[in-house]
């Protein structure tokens, strides 16, 4: 009897570890650890509708820098492309040896004109104290009428001849001044901070004054150009922001209105605005076509969500919703750009107060568990 109930525990306990076994091999394996992310909100809000215009992205400033001196080109050291600083870039060197003997020879008859002076002054000193040695003598009886004037007419040739020769030391600082200038005109320097967009000549070419030398146009900022219809252009004030799409870089963006040409075109009927972009990294090309978002007088509400909730790729424009804990990827259309938020027409029903991804979202998949980060 003991044995067989030693038999019948071995049993129980042999089905007892096989059922556990199974339960543990049937139970579902784990999902994917919750993604951790920052959020923001979407809201609606109330603002005009916007009329888009065509326009294209054009530089600051060009300008095609000329040699001001006749000349060979004995340096040219910039190529197209290259990045040049304003008053610090050599774009050409033109031969100076003529030039730097003019201001030797200069110099050298500038320090004759001081020494001619030197001498003008002496001698009028020297006139000076024999008039008076001649009036002194003058008052005791001593001297003759004649001796008083020649002495006086000795002071006045003195006096003019003085006169001459600090003329004469200003016409020789001049004319030293004027040397060093032309000397100085041989380096053709860049006006402006820009890129060199062409160059117009070649090492050991000669230049005639006024010749082109290089082309360079503005870095650091760009405009747009658009032409705004005449029904929408008093609805647009200098110094205010305009909304603007970089098509080629699918880029939204800011930009301050500076200027509002009131010359229209009679045929379009459209005015010439200005926007003014900033351009750091240079991603901005001239002749880039860029759309300016111009608002109209009617107002109806719009989907606006933080800037920082839109991922662009290849295949477009796209948000992370927090739907229930779990994220979903909402493809979305970027209407136009205003603050710190994007206006956007999402391609699923969006209601104000959901949640999108705000931080986080570039290793997001469907249905992913969300931990919200305070």
């Amino acid at each position: 009897m003991p044995i067989k109930y030693l038999g019948l525990t071995v049993i129980l306990a042999l089905s007892s570890t096989l059922f556990v076994t199974q339960v543990h091999a049937q139970e579902p394996p784990q999902g994917p650890p919750p993604a951790r992310v920052r959020v923001g909100v979407i809201e609606q809000q109330e603002m005009n509708t916007r009329w888009d215009v065509i326009g294209r992205l054009v530089e600051r400033k060009r300008s095609i820098i000329p040699a001001e001196q006749a000349g060979r080109i004995t340096e040219m050291d910039v190529e197209d492309g290259d990045t040049v600083s304003a008053n610090r870039t050599i774009l050409a060197q033109i031969d100076d040896v003529w030039a730097k003997l003019n201001v030797d020879a200069a110099q050298a008859e500038l320090e004759q004109a001081i020494a001619s002076k030197r001498e003008a002054v002496s001698q009028l000193q020297q006139e000076k104290r024999d008039l008076s040695f001649y009036e002194d003598l003058a008052t005791k009886n001593s001297a003759k009428p004649k001796e008083v004037d020649d002495a006086r007419t000795a002071v006045d040739i003195a006096e003019a001849r003085l006169t001459s020769a600090s003329a004469n030391l200003q016409q020789k600082k001049v004319a030293l001044e004027r040397a060093k200038e032309q000397l100085a005109r041989l380096v053709v320097k860049a006006p402006f901070d820009g890129i060199v967009v062409r160059k117009h000549t070649e090492l050991g070419q000669w230049v005639n004054q006024g010749d082109p030398v290089a082309e360079i146009i503005t870095i650091g900022q760009i405009e747009a150009h658009v032409d705004v219809p005449e029904t929408l252009v008093n609805n647009l004030m200098p110094n205010n922001q305009a909304s603007l799409k970089i098509d080629a870089l699918n880029l939204e963006t800011q930009g301050k209105i500076i200027a509002i040409i009131p010359d229209g075109s009679s045929a379009a009927r459209t005015f010439p605005v200005h926007i003014l972009l900033d351009n750091p990294q240079g991603k901005l090309k001239v002749g880039m076509s860029v759309t300016a978002h111009i608002p109209t007088s009617d107002v109806k509400p719009y989907l606006t969500v933080p800037r920082n909730a839109i991922l662009t790729t290849s295949l477009g424009s796209a948000i992370w919703v927090n739907m229930d804990g779990k994220a979903m990827r909402i493809d979305v259309t970027i209407l136009f750009g205003t603050k710190d938020r994007y206006v956007v027409h999402p391609s699923m029903p969006l209601k104000p107060g959901m949640q999108v991804v705000i931080e986080g979202a570039e290793r997001l998949f469907p249905t992913q568990p969300l931990e919200v980060i305070q």
